[in-house]
């Protein structure tokens, strides 16, 4: 960015301040509180505004106010507000700090991967110890992103602009105007994610190597914030243990509890047995003690400047101890029952939202996008619903550009049915529906023009329809194809005695293949489509079954071939026809 535009956009935003949300009487004293920490902390530095208008590199980032939700110490829900950093500010333009981030060499940071992961060793312990508790903490990385320095080149890029308070008027003149430049990595930098997690990852993986250390002993050798953590907490010994099912991937056979970690909250499981206690007693500890070793160690009353704990006291009394049920990334974790949950109070609020846009005339981009951000949480537990982000995010671009954007019909029928998927996902996915699983359920399908068919390995059970002559000329062969591989899920799930059924379902059609597991197709241009979806998701729910798609080609693929189209034969011919056949290995 060339010079002049530079003073340009420092004039401008001058000018503008910041948004509308840190305005009013009760915001502006929270930020002020968040600016004043920063400063104090040493974490950013006060500037005058002639000094910043004259300062080489400079640029200026409006602040905002985001609502959140937090935990108390009581581990009670209550609402928070977080001072953010716009750093995408003038992106229509292309001219923000973010967008002259290289991508390619900012590390992918994955939130899935991370709950998947510690999904898969809870699923390790309860399929090989069915009848042994799985406890289960977290903690919390205070100020995290505060914790890592920035260049002086990056500070000048980080620039806030706000008032000085006056406590004694208990009012923000806003004439009494200051800049703080940040030299810390700033919350709503595209990169500082990745960059703090370049750190956090060491601490869980050094966490993971103390827990599993045997020459440990955390009862010599104390975390030094051992004190600050309650006991642990199990629940009662009548309610029931959740079965766990053979998963499609195997941990070692001797493993006992491990530690994983999502930038700034690291999290441990750990098998409660008799055997393992002294497990048990470095798992309550690992990650404080890691982030003890890993950080400089606070001097408390002594240190120059005021510094936190590297650990979130507050939440550390809420969320650190041994527990069998867990908030966990936006999920409650229940070991017990062995299901993940979306919490009440998430529940009640997003489906308070879509019940709002079903009965909007035109929606507004922020509310959209809002909305989408939330519903995609939902859709990691519950893959099906994937098919149903389509129409909303086109929706979401329409808004973007002009501002609103009219609901549709459809969209509405899409929205009823995340009410519905909404409700599951509070009511309890179990876990053996979101790890990777061992098929239960193996099925083919075929179609051509004159008809459809399919079996299933598990059941033996063969079906065909044949096509009438308008239904033969009113769908393409892809979408004959998508309807037969929905009708035979939904027929072998029929057939299907696990309480949590995984459906394998095979085709040669590339393009079904993928409908089966997420919607790329145009739900306006493909109406069909978009029913088989929803008839799809509704069957998957019904029988709390999780399903995989994959392709075989053509020539493999004669059983349910042979199905599809050789309606001259009788069902006892192609009875006959088959049982001198070896079904194809898939």
């Amino acid at each position: 960015k060339d010079e002049d535009t530079r003073l340009r956009l420092l004039e401008q935003q001058l000018e503008k301040g910041n948004h509308k949300s840190t305005n009013n009487k009760d915001d502006k004293i929270h930020v002020t509180k968040a600016m004043e920490t920063d400063v104090v902390r040493g974490f950013g530095f006060i500037l005058t505004r002639k000094c910043v208008e004259r300062l080489k590199q400079a640029e200026i980032y409006p602040l905002g106010l985001q609502h959140q939700m937090t935990i108390n110490e009581r581990g009670e829900h209550i609402p928070k507000k977080r001072v953010c950093h716009d750093l995408s500010n003038n992106r229509k333009q292309g001219l923000s700090i973010n967008q002259r981030v290289i991508e390619e060499r900012v590390p992918a940071v994955l939130f899935g991967y991370t709950l998947l992961r510690f999904l898969h060793m809870i699923h390790h312990l309860r399929y090989f110890y069915p009848n042994e508790r799985i406890l289960i903490n977290k903690v919390d990385i205070e100020k995290a992103y505060r914790r890592l320095h920035t260049s002086g080149k990056m500070t000048a890029k980080c620039i806030a602009m706000w008032f000085v308070q006056n406590h004694e008027a208990n009012h923000i003149p806003d004439d009494d105007e200051i800049a703080v430049a940040l030299g810390r990595l700033p919350f709503g930098s595209m990169p500082a994610p990745a960059e703090f997690s370049n750190c956090s990852d060491i601490t869980f993986d050094l966490a993971n190597d103390l827990m599993n250390c045997d020459l440990w002993d955390p009862s010599e050798y104390p975390s030094p914030l051992k004190k600050e953590i309650p006991p642990p907490k199990r629940l009662a010994n009548n309610i029931k243990f959740g079965p766990a099912f053979k998963a499609d991937v195997q941990l070692p056979n001797d493993f006992k509890g491990g530690t994983d970690g999502y930038i700034d909250d690291g999290a441990t499981c750990v098998l409660d047995s008799a055997e393992n206690q002294n497990m048990v007693m470095r798992a309550e500890q690992c990650i404080t003690m890691a982030l003890h070793l890993q950080f400089r160690p606070n001097a408390g009353q002594d240190e120059p400047i005021p510094r936190a704990e590297m650990a979130s006291m507050r939440k550390l009394k809420a969320e650190a101890y041994l527990t069998e049920i867990m908030d966990l990334l936006g999920w409650e974790i229940n070991t017990r029952a062995f299901t993940v949950s979306l919490p009440n109070d998430k529940h009640t609020a997003w489906r308070h939202q879509v019940e709002e846009m079903i009965i909007m005339i035109k929606a507004p981009y922020k509310e959209l996008s809002k909305l989408i951000g939330r519903l995609n949480h939902v859709a990691f537990i519950i893959p099906s619903a994937r098919h149903f982000m389509n129409r909303l995010r086109k929706l979401e671009r329409t808004a973007e550009r002009y501002g609103l954007a009219k609901i549709s019909g459809e969209a509405r029928k899409d929205l009823q049915l995340w009410l519905k998927f909404l409700d599951k996902a509070n009511a309890g996915i179990s876990i053996n529906n979101i790890i990777f699983r061992q098929v239960t359920s193996l099925n083919l399908s075929d179609s051509c023009e004159m008809g459809i068919g399919g079996y299933g390995h598990q059941s033996s059970i063969g079906w065909r329809y044949e096509f009438t002559t308008d239904e033969q000329i009113s769908f393409d062969i892809n979408q004959k194809e998508y309807i037969a591989s929905s009708i035979n899920q939904k027929i072998q799930l029929a057939f299907d005695s696990s309480p949590f059924p995984c459906s394998e379902d095979i085709t040669d059609n590339t393009s079904a293949c993928a409908w089966m597991y997420k919607s790329n197709f145009d739900p306006t241009s493909h109406p069909v489509n978009n029913e088989i979806a929803r008839e799809t998701a509704k069957t998957l729910m019904a029988n709390n079954a999780s399903s995989y798609s994959q392709h075989l080609p053509g020539a493999a693929n004669d059983f349910a071939d042979s199905l599809s189209r050789n309606f001259h034969l009788t069902d006892k011919q192609l009875i006959a026809l088959f049982e001198h056949t070896k079904p194809p290995s898939p």
